[in-house]
């Protein structure tokens, strides 16, 4: 249920229309955790502030159409592998803020949709040299006041904003 409960408290998720699209609002609920049951056409989906450490390789299985993916301010320490890889719809994701080390970069060879990609304040210290390699020429990456851009293959993309950040291109 996510429309609210019988007592009249709101669930996890509070989805409204937005401009005629769907969008869940699961931000800021001290959530544990990606809620089950999210309708299957949702455009949007915020989980941001929550208390969400684990990413698992289901969490997303069912809204494979979403668009926009904000997990900013979370905890999150893992997004296992295979989690990111069914939204092939996903436009812009927002995962900065956490304390991620290890992102499962082959999530992206299908997200041809990805343009813009936060990912600054992290754990993430060295970056593999094709990591973004599948991210079109229009793409927006935004890595910086964290280990994660020490060192950053050069990229094809038309812009990346590295803040306070010492880049080495090895």
């Amino acid at each position: 249920m996510l429309t609210g409960a019988e007592n009249g408290e709101a669930t996890p998720a509070d989805p409204y229309t937005r401009s005629g699209y769907l969008f869940a609002d699961c931000s800021y609920k001290d959530l544990l955790e990606v809620p089950v049951g999210l309708p299957s056409n949702v455009f949007a989906v915020s989980l941001a502030g929550n208390k969400i450490k684990v990413l698992k390789s289901k969490s997303f299985i069912n809204i494979t159409q979403v668009t926009a993916l904000w997990l900013e301010d979370n905890e999150i320490v893992t997004i296992e592998r295979g989690t990111l890889a069914p939204l092939t719809q996903l436009f812009n994701m927002d995962i900065s803020h956490n304390k991620i080390v290890n992102f499962p970069w082959e999530d992206l060879v299908n997200l041809t949709a990805l343009r813009t990609l936060k990912m600054n304040n992290n754990e993430m210290v060295n970056l593999p040299m094709d990591c973004l390699s599948k991210c079109t020429a229009g793409s927006w990456w935004s890595c910086g006041a964290g280990p994660e851009c020490q060192t950053l293959p050069l990229l094809k993309i038309k812009l990346i904003l590295l803040s306070n950040r010492e880049v080495k291109n090895p």
